[in-house]
């Protein structure tokens, strides 16, 4: 716990209003793409992807 709270957390933002933001248009069926961030894959090694059963097709 220590470790996570003293050294793996790097900061906590509040997005209330970006969430609520995205529900409104959500709601509404408007394009939310400008309010998302970008999603990038994740690189997965061989091992991970093995332990996690996931297969080669994921793999970017």
């Amino acid at each position: 716990m220590r470790r996570y709270v003293e050294e793996w957390t790097l900061g906590i933002t509040d997005i209330t209003d970006r969430v609520r933001e995205v529900c409104a248009a959500v709601s509404g069926r408007a394009d939310v793409s400008g309010l998302l961030p970008v999603e990038r894959p994740y690189p997965l090694t061989g091992d991970i992807m093995e332990t996690i059963g996931a297969d080669a097709g994921q793999r970017e």
